[in-house]
């Protein structure tokens, strides 16, 4: 098996400010004890000291062509942040050279409290086509309690595109499921804290607990291998972004890093800004009309539509930049009649209403009685149907509504993928509650998502009201 052990972040991280003979534990006893297995270097080139004083640490183990350095653009330095063009042709070249390496793993040692500014940014380092293992263990620079245990960064969403991330104390294996979101099984406790010592053959505990780990993995993987200067599709990624306060803002802040993998994404945005860090570092961002003026650019485009406002400006670019259109709900009544009443002389409702529903249901929007039924009642989006390219739905159940609104002609190109989901493995739930400030005793019931009347919250809060659990202090 051929690993390749890329040190940009240890290069680029607090590291970088110690002793070569500091560099991870891990890397350390993997190169004394490699069990027979082939193992590759891959530095950054823009640290010429470091690179002669890690050629030097391992002489005597590593034949001096198994430590290769790729070179960012120009001089990126590890202490300022690079451009965003700086950081995407970096990556591009990192991605070429480990390709020309053909590893089997990609294994990349990273601490969790040091975030570092190399020139290649977090996720920019995982690659369908790339088998990559994380290794979490920190630095040996000394941090206090408080640093070990709460990073100075709000989540580690950079590691979920990782095939498996190993930890050690003091990091759990519940708290990385939580802050990166990870894929279920992919994060192992694979090893206790050491030091490194003397070379003890292939008897080191730490090197043979990571070989078991890494072959494991690189057994169950079955991935076509895609070859250097492969070309990324460029994909248009038009949706409300958080902070809005919409459940599809968040699910695509959950579901960008996978398509990431796989695509070269730009969000497409008309929000005056967005808060999740990572789509600032691995997307482009775009407004509205530099995207009509650039769409021809695009390999892919998709859109997520939503009954909320928050989708307005979506019906317009459809019709002008056609794509995949991800329906997260089948009735639009409500946006509709929203933009009608922000544009009048438009129309929209009145136009979607009699285009998808003929005569009747126009009729009826006219009526003050029935004004709020009609939005509730009548769909009005076979528009947004026919421009369609393709309509990805949640369940069966859209495709049934469709097939009795419409019938089956529209239903050609129509595919079912259900919500992303991240199987849940059994966790303390008290962590979860220090976590949020609750009372570990307390009991909980909950309802997420935006309040309306069909949420019927009020007949909830009645019988919660009515009953002895109201009266408990600890409910």
């Amino acid at each position: 098996m051929r690993i390749v052990v890329d040190l940009h972040w240890v290069q680029s991280g607090d590291w970088a400010t110690q002793p070569p003979n500091a560099i991870p534990v891990l890397v350390q006893e993997l190169i004394r004890n490699c069990g027979g297995h082939e193992i590759f270097l891959a530095l950054d080139g823009t640290h010429p000291e470091q690179i002669a004083q890690i050629r030097a640490l391992f002489a005597d183990r590593l034949p001096r062509e198994n430590i290769r350095c790729w070179h960012p653009p120009g001089w990126v330095a590890a202490t300022q942040p690079p451009t965003q063009g700086l950081s995407d042709v970096s990556a591009l070249i990192r991605h070429a050279c480990l390709l020309q390496l053909k590893p089997d793993i990609v294994f990349i040692p990273l601490n969790p409290h040091c975030l570092p500014l190399g020139a290649v940014q977090p996720l920019r380092i995982f690659h369908p086509d790339l088998l990559t293992t994380i290794a979490l263990e920190e630095s040996p620079v000394k941090t206090t309690q408080r640093e070990r245990t709460l990073p100075p960064f709000k989540d580690l969403t950079h590691l979920k595109g990782a095939d498996l991330i190993l930890i050690a104390p003091p990091f759990t294996v519940e708290e990385i499921y939580i802050r990166s979101d990870a894929r279920l099984g992919t994060v192992r406790p694979a090893f206790s804290c050491a030091s490194p010592g003397p070379s003890q053959g292939d008897e080191s505990p730490l090197s043979a607990s990571l070989l078991s780990h890494l072959e494991e993995l690189n057994q169950s993987a079955s991935r076509p291998l895609v070859q250097a200067g492969t070309v990324r599709h460029k994909l248009a990624y038009i949706s409300p972004l958080p902070p809005e306060k919409s459940g599809i803002a968040d699910y695509s802040a959950e579901l960008l890093p996978e398509l990431a993998r796989y695509y070269d994404v730009d969000v497409i945005i008309e929000q005056d800004k967005i808060t999740t860090p990572w789509i600032h570092t691995n997307c482009g961002i775009r407004g509205v009309d530099w995207f009509l003026n650039h769409k021809a650019s695009y390999d892919r485009i998709l859109y997520h539509f939503g009954n909320s406002p928050y989708h307005q400006h979506m019906f317009e670019m459809l019709d002008a930049a056609p794509g995949i259109v991800v329906l997260h709900d089948f009735y639009l009544g409500n946006i509709q009649a929203y933009r009608e009443d922000r544009q009048p002389k438009d129309r929209a409702w009145t136009r979607a209403l009699y285009h998808s529903h003929g005569w009747g249901p126009t009729a009826e929007r006219f009526n003050p009685a029935r004004f709020d039924d009609t939005q509730r009642q009548y769909p009005a989006n076979l528009e947004i149907i026919e421009r369609a390219l393709g309509v990805i739905i949640h369940s069966g159940h859209s495709k049934s509504l469709a097939q009795q609104w419409y019938g089956s002609a529209y239903l050609h190109n129509w595919a079912t993928i259900p919500l992303m989901r991240t199987p849940q493995e059994t966790r303390e739930k008290n962590w979860a509650k220090e976590a949020l400030g609750i009372p570990s005793d307390a009991f909980l019931v909950c309802t997420f998502g935006l309040l309306g009347a069909n949420k019927l919250t009020h007949s909830i809060l009645d019988a919660w009201l009515s009953s002895e659990l109201s009266k408990a202090p600890h409910c």
